[in-house]
């Protein structure tokens, strides 16, 4: 029972009734539809353009290409129902290519474990996690300015064993202070029928002159056949604060249509971040998500 209510929430956009839960009975790894770290998520998750931190292990690998120094991700999510997500990544740029590594833990809680008495003997956590890497390394010529990214990732559930996925994605620079991004995630099966929650994004990037960035994306959900649409923004009105807004769309509009909404803020000292992100979801929950962001300075 506490899954069946907890796993709308980790897949940030599925209904209530079984036969129609996304991941439900066809996904495994419902929680890799949810995005992580607190920027993306409060500007509508329109990133697959902008990614430039750890966290684009999990956004879009060609991202990684951006980390000129040693980058660090560290983001807890407060879904609610004594749910909590901890997502953590790092980055590092190397001679040729630039990989990266990152963890999601999914806590769902716990449940009291007995004998055949109905003895209490202890407890049991529910618990997933994701191991994911990637890495970037700048495009071909032929392709333009750029990156292209590829990773891998394994998923370990209570219930199912583990199962492995892929993903690429490519970061294009149109003409200057214009990105075109594209990705393709979560490529994966686990040999029983069952998939993990496969998605592909196109997404565009813009930085006008006085630094306010505005993006968006375009998506498919594979296995729920959903198509998907988002778009964000983040200026700075003052310095070392940053304010963040956005909207997801999704087809089912029961939890992503009206309250598809995402705001946040961020503070910046010195090489750190402390990002904020406020993302509804209906009567379900209210997610809260904090993260702290480590950009090193940049090799001279």
């Amino acid at each position: 029972m506490l899954i069946a209510v907890i796993l709308p929430l980790i897949a940030g956009g599925a209904t209530l009734e079984s036969e129609k839960l996304y991941g439900a009975s066809k996904v495994r790894g419902s929680c890799l539809s949810r995005g992580v770290s607190a920027r993306p998520v409060s500007m509508g998750e329109a990133f697959t353009a902008v990614a430039d931190d750890a966290s684009a292990v999990s956004w879009n690998p060609a991202g990684l290409g951006r980390v000129s120094s040693l980058s660090a991700v560290a983001t807890y999510d407060a879904v609610g129902q004594d749910v909590g997500i901890t997502y953590l990544a790092t980055a590092w740029p190397a001679s040729r290519v630039t990989p990266g590594l990152a963890v999601t833990v999914v806590n769902l809680g716990s449940y009291d474990a007995r004998d055949r008495d109905g003895v209490k003997t202890g407890s049991v956590n529910l618990m997933s996690v994701v191991l994911a890497g990637a890495f970037a390394f700048s495009n071909p010529e032929i392709l333009g300015k750029g990156w292209t990214g590829l990773g891998a990732e394994v998923v370990s559930e209570p219930v199912g064993g583990s199962v492995f996925g892929f993903t690429a994605g490519g970061v294009h620079q149109l003409v200057e202070r214009v990105d075109l991004g594209w990705a393709v995630q979560h490529v994966g099966t686990d040999g029983e029928g069952f998939s993990l929650p496969a998605v592909a994004k196109l997404g565009l990037g813009l930085v006008a002159e006085d630094g306010v960035r505005v993006s968006t994306d375009l998506g498919y959900r594979f296995i729920s056949r959903e198509p998907m649409a988002s778009v964000g923004g983040e200026m700075s009105p003052v310095s070392n604060i940053t304010l963040r807004a956005g909207y997801r769309y999704s087809r089912d509009g029961r939890v992503n249509g009206s309250n598809g909404f995402a705001a946040g803020l961020g503070f910046r000292y010195s090489s750190l971040d402390l990002d904020y992100a406020y993302q509804p979801f209906g009567e379900l929950a209210t997610s809260h998500r904090f993260a702290l962001v480590y950009r090193g300075e940049k090799a001279k």
